[in-house]
Order: C-alpha cells, then sequence, then structure tokens
C-alpha cells in the first residue's frame, strides 16, 4: 500500500492511499471531523500482485542416452557374415605419407579394382606382393588411412613376428568366395558392410589360424572344431607358418 501524507496549516491531515488491489482511498482528517473517499481501481495501473506473477517456462525432459551396441560374442556370431575374397594384386607403392604402408592396387573380379591399405611394409617386400593372389576381407566398412580410402584388409598368417600372405589354390580366381568346410555352404548370405560398432569381424578374427599342416581355418568356437578356408578349387595355405595367427 502507498500511502501520501500531505499537512496543512489549519490542522488538517490529507491522505492518499492506494491498495495492492489498485483500490484509491482519500481521506481528510481535521481536528473536529474526517471525511474518506475510496476510487475504484483503473485496470490499466493495478498494480501486479504474487498471483500475477508469470509462470515459469515448462523445462524440456532430458533425453535418454542412446543405448550402447553391444560387441558380438565369438560364442555365437556366424563366421559367413564376413565376407572373404581371392584378390589378385596388380599394383603397390608405399604410401606417400605413411612409409609403414602399401597402398595396393586389387582386382576382386568387380567392375574396376579396389585401393588397399595395408601395414606390410616391414614384413613383406613389394616383389613379393606385386602379381600375386591372396585372400581379402571385402566386407569391412571403407576406412581412410594416412589420407587414403582403404576398401579391404588383406589377411596374413603370423607367428613370432614373422608374416605371409594367405595363398589361394591354384586355379581360384579374383572375386571367388572363400568359405569354410564343416560349415554349410551358402548358409547365409555375407552382410553387405559389417557394423564396426558391433565388432562382428574382431569376434570372427580370434577363431582364424592356421592348423600342423599351414592350411588356414576357422576354430569353431562352439566346440573347437578346425573349418579348414577354402574355395571351390581348393584350401587356402600359408606357405610357412604352422599353428599360427591369421590377421
Amino acid at each position: 500500500m502507498t500511502v501520501l501524507l500531505i499537512s496543512f496549516r489549519h490542522a488538517a491531515r490529507f491522505t492518499v492511499a492506494r491498495s495492492l488491489t489498485g483500490t484509491t482511498t482519500w481521506s481528510v482528517s481535521h481536528r473536529w471531523s474526517s471525511t474518506t473517499t475510496a476510487v475504484a481501481a483503473d485496470p490499466a495501473t493495478t498494480l501486479a500482485t504474487p498471483d500475477s506473477t508469470p509462470a515459469a517456462a515448462p523445462t524440456k525432459p532430458k533425453k535418454a542416452p542412446k543405448a550402447a551396441i553391444p560387441p558380438a560374442d565369438p560364442a555365437a556370431v556366424d563366421v559367413t557374415r564376413v565376407d572373404m575374397r581371392v584378390a589378385h594384386i596388380l599394383a603397390a607403392r608405399i604410401h606417400e605419407n605413411a612409409d609403414s604402408l602399401y597402398v595396393e592396387t586389387m582386382d576382386l573380379g568387380e567392375s574396376s579394382p579396389r585401393t588397399v591399405v595395408s601395414g606390410l611394409v616391414k614384413y613383406i617386400s613389394l616383389a613379393d606382393l606385386i602379381n600375386k593372389h591372396c585372400v581379402v576381407v571385402a566386407n569391412l566398412k571403407p576406412a581412410k588411412m594416412r589420407g587414403i580410402v582403404s576398401e579391404a584388409m588383406v589377411l596374413c598368417a603370423e607367428k613370432e613376428g614373422k608374416v605371409e600372405l594367405l595363398v589361394p589354390p591354384q586355379g581360384a580366381m579374383p572375386g571367388d568366395r572363400v568359405m569354410f568346410e564343416s560349415l554349410e555352404e551358402g548358409a547365409d548370405t555375407p552382410d553387405a558392410v559389417l557394423n564396426p560398432k558391433r565388432k562382428i569381424w574382431e569376434a570372427v578374427q580370434v577363431g582364424l589360424k592356421t592348423d600342423k599342416d599351414g592350411v588356414a581355418g576357422y576354430v569353431r568356437a562352439a566346440d573347437g572344431t578346425f573349418c579348414a578356408m577354402k574355395t571351390a578349387a581348393g584350401v587356402v595355405t600359408a606357405p610357412t607358418i604352422v599353428d599360427g595367427m591369421i590377421r
């Protein structure tokens, strides 16, 4: 409430009061009498009351975080989801921006060759790459490696620091699909592109090995069965590495 107090010479008191609701009261007090007049509030000048405070804007609910995609279980993953193919290395050179990498041009039996980047400089010479046949994983998501997009991955046998290409059987042609014995052929079509978040390739890779005869294959996690890697022309081998890993 606002109060205006005015004193006059003849002992009269003039008071103006305005309430929070906007009603104005005029009061004149004389020594002998007093008069009070109330004036209705003007809507345009009514003082704001606590109830007239604007309501706070509602807060937006926070979005729930996306659930992480779990990695594949090696015991449950189907190795046939990985598309392994025979490839012919047409050309190879050392990467312009990384002297530990090769850039290879490969024929996979498609309308145009693929570019593949691999970290084999320390292990395999250019002479042992160019014009050779090998096995590649053909359905990994393309990845840029030091400025060059790699469209496949070369598979090699490895043991105690020694690395060599897997060798397809005589008569295998570029683009031939690599399968595994003891697994039903054609049971599943390979993924068009493996989802890198699911780590399908990583789950399969831990089971890829060479046996005591240098035959490449896959050890089935469910029962430990060794399934030889093969094409229609025969089995895939590592020339000198036995009981090794395939990476």
